[in-house]
């Protein structure tokens, strides 16, 4: 670029008039290329660093509250992680904060404040102020950050599927604590030559028929962009609308992939085993409707069970 180029697009827009409005959005790429602008820039990035700007104090209060805002949400966020991996309950009766009955998350923040003074501080000043203020001890973070981690887990879990590629689907419909049914699904696969299974995610279940499952199962794989072609493998249990030869899951999964191999849970089928074989010897159905019978008799009232407990005392006594 010429020096009088240069000159001419430095002073644009700033010193001399402008009137080619036709071809103005030309003339903003051109500028941010300029040595004008380039210079500009630069100053103002070692003015952001100044200690003399206007907003000097403005931004040093930002800072200050990031920064304490991070060293609350470090704390929280060890204490959501702790609560999570032991698959305890979160909440209490209550969200109030010195409450015996507040929760594990609010306990265990009023535990680590007794020998934390930031912590101690923070707790005392915004905490039980009620709604529209930001203090990270209520509910709402709490949800908020348990999603944040759930789909961190997510994404690192079918990255590393992904890595792998083959993969062998587990599928099944379980009641939640709600009594609302939901299709729980985990993933098999390889890593460093040992498999690996992980629950995936709960799906709503939007009907029991294979049909139904297999749309669900479909909408998962394609929202996470794992191909069904790369699975290699497909268990259920021996329900007719998972394990049918012609209108199950399994069968419309082959229908897409011819390679995914059908396995029945050997768990289910254990189980049936043993119910079958049971049902079919009359002395042990017996034994076991006397067996119930004799615990229902001796557990609907303590003072039986206290007659039996010290019966059977004696009995080991001697």
């Amino acid at each position: 670029m010429s020096l009088e180029t240069e000159k001419s697009e430095s002073s644009l827009f700033s010193s001399t008039e402008f009137c080619d409005w036709k071809h103005s959005h030309e003339r903003p790429k051109n500028r941010e290329h300029s040595a004008g602008h380039i210079k500009a820039t630069v100053a103002f990035n070692r003015r952001l660093k100044a200690i003399g700007r206007v907003d000097i104090e403005l931004t040093q209060q930002v800072e200050h509250l990031e920064q304490y805002c991070r060293s609350v949400l470090k704390r929280v966020i060890g204490v959501i992680h702790f609560i999570a991996e032991r698959g305890l309950a979160f909440r209490g009766d209550n969200e109030l904060v010195g409450s015996p009955r507040n929760g594990n998350f609010l306990d265990i923040l009023e535990l680590i404040a007794q020998y934390d003074d930031f912590l101690a501080q923070h707790i005392k000043i915004e905490a039980n102020r009620g709604k529209g203020h930001t203090n990270y001890l209520s509910s709402t973070i709490l949800e908020e950050v348990i999603s944040i981690m759930g789909e961190q887990l997510l994404r690192e879990i079918i990255s590393r599927v992904k890595k792998s590629k083959y993969y062998l689907i587990s599928l099944d419909s379980t009641p939640d604590a709600a009594h609302v049914d939901q299709l729980t699904l985990v993933l098999r696969y390889t890593e460093k030559d040992s498999p690996v299974e992980r629950f995936v995610t709960f799906m709503a279940n939007k009907g029991h028929s294979a049909e139904d499952m297999f749309n669900a199962l479909m909408e998962f794989l394609n929202t996470h962009d794992l191909a069904l072609g790369n699975c290699c493998g497909q268990s259920y249990d021996n329900a007719s609308a998972m394990n049918g030869r012609y209108n199950g899951l399994q069968a419309k999964v082959r229908e897409k992939n011819n390679l995914a191999s059908w396995i029945p849970c050997t768990v289910h089928s254990l189980n049936l085993v043993g119910k079958n074989a049971v049902e079919c010897c009359s002395s042990a159905v017996h034994f076991f409707d006397f067996l119930e019978k004799l615990f229902v008799f001796f557990t609907i009232l303590t003072h039986r069970y206290q007659l039996l407990d010290v019966a059977l005392k004696k009995v080991i006594h001697h």
